[in-house]
């Protein structure tokens, strides 16, 4: 089975990453992966160009490579300018 990470994010700390992270988990099992680790921001902006979840999940797939990212949404807000 190929091995793939969720990542979740929440701009406010009221907002919920629970709908998130079980719409991904759902995603992942229809596409045949087993999520081998959850990445998550709670209450950070999709614009700061730091962000400890994101950081972290990018910096276990570098030094793995262990594991498959999959983009489901990506905005011009992720991107820092």
């Amino acid at each position: 089975m190929k091995r793939a990470a969720i990542y979740a994010r929440v701009s406010t700390p009221d907002q919920h990453l629970e709908n998130q992270i079980l719409d991904l988990r759902k995603l992942a099992a229809q596409r045949g992966f087993e999520v081998v680790h959850e990445y998550c921001d709670r209450g950070i902006s999709g614009g700061k160009a730091k962000r400890p979840g994101l950081d972290s999940m990018m910096a276990d797939a570098r030094r793995t490579a262990s594991f498959t990212t999959t983009v489901t949404e990506f905005s011009a807000k992720a991107t820092p300018r």
